[in-house]
Formats: structure tokens, sequence, C-alpha cells
């Protein structure tokens, strides 16, 4: 059962990273078929503010390290006397699992609060030497 799920592991995991590496390619793909311009953050901001192959990932990561954490946790109970030694490593795929899963949920989290708050910036434009210009539209 454990080799399953260690072979399933590693078979996410690389099917993610190569999702990971494909969605990085396609944005610097179409930035530069555009001759954008603007900076790079910009346009993986844009990117990140609609629900992505990322999104799933990250969603997927953080079970799948839930998972064998669970897992471990059990088999402990069950049987505190004989710990064979790759308990550790299943023990720790769980924790690194769960902590890229919260990695790459704080990188998209800050680059989504980052290119609001441009956005913010961009739409907030000082009106206030113009005040007799109320009522006109330009």
């Amino acid at each position: 059962m454990y080799t399953i799920l260690g072979v399933l592991a590693a078979v996410l995991c690389v099917l993610i990273t190569a999702g990971t590496i494909y969605t990085i390619w396609s944005i610097v793909r179409q930035r530069n078929n555009q001759q954008s311009k603007q900076p790079i953050s910009e346009t993986v901001g844009r990117y990140f503010l609609k629900w992505s192959f990322m999104d799933y990932a990250i969603i997927i990561v953080f079970l799948c390290g839930m998972l064998f954490l669970l897992a471990e946790v059990i088999t402990v109970m069950k049987d505190r006397e004989s710990f064979p030694l790759y308990h550790y490593g299943y023990l720790l795929s769980g924790f690194i699992f769960s902590l890229l899963g919260m990695l790459f949920m704080v990188a998209r989290f800050a680059i989504v609060l980052r290119m609001v708050q441009s956005m913010d910036r961009i739409a907030l434009v000082d009106h206030h030497n113009e005040p007799n210009d109320t009522d006109t539209t330009k």
C-alpha cells in the first residue's frame, strides 16, 4: 500500500511540475507574441487573476500531503513499537507536499494582491484640482 502511494505521489509531482513549467512557458510565449512593453509581473498577475491549472495543482498537492500525513498518523497509532525507517520518509513527504502547497498559495496570493494594488493606483486619478468640471464629460 505504501509503495503504491509513493509511486502515485511521484507521478503526481512530475505531472504538476510539468504543468507548472508549461504554464510559465505559455505565459512567456504569449507575452513575447504580443510584443508587450509591460513588465512580466503584470502579465503573470493578469494570468493569475483567473482560475487556472495552478489552482488545481495547489489543492492536489495539499490534499496529497494531508493523505500522507493521515496515513502515517494512523500507522503510528496502530503499532507504536515497530516503526520501520521508511515511515520517516513518508512523514517528511507529507510535510513537504503540504509546505509546497501552502507556499504556492501564498505566492499566488501575493501576486494577486500586488496586481490589484497596481490596478487601484491606475484607477484612482486625482481630480481635486478640477472642481468646476463636474457636470461635463471629457
